[in-house]
């Protein structure tokens, strides 16, 4: 062979040696370049998932215990209370009451109305809202007591001897619980603004 074919067929080899190392190199370079940018991308939806302005579900909270069922109410009163002690919700209404605090009293001294005494129940009515309404609220209620409880309804106002000295107090149910359970009643109690004794009956 003549030495310019030699050196032809040389650098063609040296060549594609060249050429075929180029290849292998830019296809590991590629090779890299692919697997960090796999990398990049998990790194990236790990840090979606760890981003404070992602909020999780909340898991739900187990009850601790159920809720327990609202006592039954008292069987309302179907008659005068006689003379003694006894549960404010056994006073049917009309009954004269010895030592009176508070119209919020557990328990009231009931005592003949013919003898001087110091207060008395002149009713015992119900609120109109039926069974599911939504508590009103201790505010709502307490401003209807002055037209209920001076209502000729509620109280016989011309049997007071000073009319001008009588002051009511009211009792009602003060809590939603209370209204949720079903309680409706509302109870008018009269005394006087001197301390007087009340002398025979106010109620209607």
């Amino acid at each position: 062979m003549a030495p310019t074919s030699r050196r032809t067929v040389r650098l063609t080899v040296v060549g594609a040696v060249l050429l075929a190392v180029v290849v292998v190199a830019a296809l590991f370079v590629v090779g890299l370049r692919v697997g960090q940018s796999g990398a990049a991308g998990e790194t990236s939806a790990q840090d979606a998932r760890s981003t404070p302005f992602v909020t999780p579900s909340p898991s739900p909270t187990p009850s601790s215990s159920p809720t327990p069922a609202a006592p039954a109410l008292p069987p309302a009163p179907t008659a005068l209370a006689a003379p003694g002690e006894h549960p404010y919700s056994a006073l049917f209404g009309g009954e004269c009451l010895g030592a009176f605090d508070s119209p919020w009293a557990e328990t009231f001294s009931v005592v003949d109305c013919a003898a001087a005494h110091p207060s008395q129940l002149t009713t015992r009515a119900l609120f109109p809202e039926p069974a599911g309404a939504p508590y009103p609220g201790e505010a709502a209620l307490a401003s209807r007591m002055n037209l209920l409880c001076t209502a000729p309804t509620a109280v016989n106002a011309v049997a007071a001897p000073d009319v001008a000295d009588l002051r009511w107090q009211a009792s009602f149910p003060a809590t939603t619980e209370a209204w949720d359970a079903g309680d409706r009643v509302y109870q008018c109690f009269f005394t006087t603004a001197s301390g007087a004794p009340l002398t025979g009956s106010l109620a209607p």
